[in-house]
């Protein structure tokens, strides 16, 4: 169950208390796609967090993020994790963190289902899981 409080989320008022549960979140269709590799959900956005439910396809395509911190919390399935140039494998409950800047890759491992939580800090235009990133503006 997740329990949160300052969601930004459609049709719930700014510090409106949420309780969801995994299938509550993953019922709906998914607020973003990349064909074939994963689909996403988004739990809450605020400026310095972002919560997202992934559940991988295959794998994801070569990946970094340019000023956000990614942790991701494997909720079912198995994972292996290609981080710089080290690799490790994941299970439920297993916790990595990708800091800015490491090239990174997941690629799914088994038939059960992978489905993860992301959580992105900060969650701003540069780093979001949902936009491209932009070009900083000077």
């Amino acid at each position: 169950m997740i329990v949160s409080q300052g969601c930004r989320r459609r049709g719930l008022e700014e510090n409106a208390p949420m309780m969801l549960s995994r299938d509550e979140i993953s019922r709906r269709d998914p607020d973003a796609e990349l064909a074939g590799c994963w689909k996403a959900w988004i739990v809450e956005r605020a400026p310095r967090l972002g919560v997202y439910y992934i559940e991988m396809i295959t794998h994801s395509p070569l990946e970094f993020s340019r000023h956000a911190d990614r942790r991701i919390l494997v909720l079912a399935g198995a994972m292996k994790l290609r981080l710089n140039s080290r690799e490790a494998s994941f299970g439920p409950g297993s916790l990595a963190l990708i800091p800015p800047r490491a090239p990174y890759r997941i690629v799914k491992q088994g038939r059960e289902k992978l489905l993860f939580a992301m959580f992105l800090s900060p969650d701003d235009h540069h780093g979001s899981l949902l936009e491209p990133a932009r070009e900083e503006t000077r």
